[in-house]
């Protein structure tokens, strides 16, 4: 195909998704963060009057339909119950408590620390577009500011989201927090049940681990596990395996490094059968290209009818355009030739 066919176009916009959907649902969150800031402001400067009109203008002016039950409003420390933005009978996001703790001081006071408990979000990500209902016209805007970690402290507890569409249903659960631009600290956990990226699939994907920020720079570390791969396009599967994820975005969200340690059983790719995988890489990604270097080590191999007790294989792969090209280089080697059933004949 051309560059200009458009089918062509199509797949460079879905491989780019990934990483441009990423920084919206960060930035999405945030911005959650910031109205109940807002929210909480408006709350302390008139908590001597009718709190709730004043509240009402704000979510209108953002485009947000909301209910809300205010539990206490003092002069440091605001709680607020049972919010529900967008429909009721099916909304966007419900959080069951939200508790702003303040510190008093002459004009707009400063927030010391947000602590939700109970979030519920859901959304969708349709042809790489994510959407949240009612919530997208705050989360989604023109602004061409590079992104940046607001100056906030915010605790998380018991927040979940549900995310269907494009990959399939995707959960998340994430229980922590501290001051967002260098100390906060959470548990994160997705389960994706039959996640679906660039033509592959993979059963029962579950991820765990710890998210940090440090001098903005968010990071991730902990283990993603698959009941099994299948990229039909192709030609490869992979049995039960997982992935040791080591990685660290920059602090505009444009680009990451990452290392992985991968494991993986009964592999199937073009011309060749391993019993069990192993390998270790590493991989930049910024600007749109992806750089990474990787060691694969299979055992009881079969390749053209050729048995190995082991082969090896160390490459480099590399990507430009969003995945649209990619170049991959490499040595093979291997220890225990035999020849296979083929040559009996």
């Amino acid at each position: 195909m051309s560059p200009d066919d458009p089918a062509d176009e199509k797949t460079v916009s879905r491989r780019r998704a990934l990483p441009r959907v990423l920084r919206w649902l960060v930035r999405g969150v945030l911005a959650l963060l910031v109205l109940a800031v807002l929210i909480v402001a408006v709350l302390w400067l008139e908590r001597d009057r009718l709190a709730g009109n004043y509240l009402d203008d704000l979510l209108t002016q953002n485009g947000i339909s909301a209910t809300y039950r205010i539990e206490s409003i003092e002069p440091d420390r605001q709680v607020l119950r049972d919010i529900v933005v967008g429909d009721p009978a099916a909304p966007d996001m419900t959080i069951e408590r939200a508790e702003v703790r303040l510190i008093a001081r002459i004009g707009l006071p400063q927030v010391q620390r947000i602590t939700l408990s109970g979030l519920r979000l859901w959304g969708r990500v349709v042809d790489g577009q994510p959407s949240f209902g009612s919530l997208d016209p705050l989360l989604f805007t023109d602004s061409t500011e590079p992104f940046a970690l607001p100056e906030l402290d915010v605790r998380l507890e018991d927040a979940r989201a549900l995310i269907e569409g494009d990959f399939g249903p995707i959960a998340l659960r994430v229980n922590g927090g501290g001051y967002l631009p260098n100390g906060f600290d959470a548990q994160v956990a997705a389960i994706a049940p039959n996640l679906r990226l660039g033509g592959c699939s993979a059963a029962q994907a579950t991820l765990y681990g710890r998210l940090e920020v440090a001098n903005q720079r968010p990071g991730f570390a902990g283990p993603l596990r698959f009941a099994g791969v299948s990229c039909p396009d192709a030609g490869v599967q992979l049995g039960a395996g997982g992935a040791a994820l080591d990685a660290i975005a920059d602090a505009d969200l444009s680009g990451f490094r990452s290392e992985l340690d991968l494991t993986a059983g009964n592999a199937v790719m073009p011309g060749a059968l391993a019993a069990a995988l192993a390998g270790r890489g590493e991989a930049t990604y910024r600007d749109g290209t992806l750089d990474s270097r990787f060691t694969l080590d299979g055992r009881a191999v079969e390749v053209g009818g050729v048995r190995l007790a082991s082969a090896d294989f160390a490459g480099t792969l590399r990507s430009t355009q969003g995945f649209a090209e990619v170049q991959l280089d490499g040595d093979i080697g291997g220890a225990g030739l035999r020849l296979g059933p083929a040559f009996d004949q």
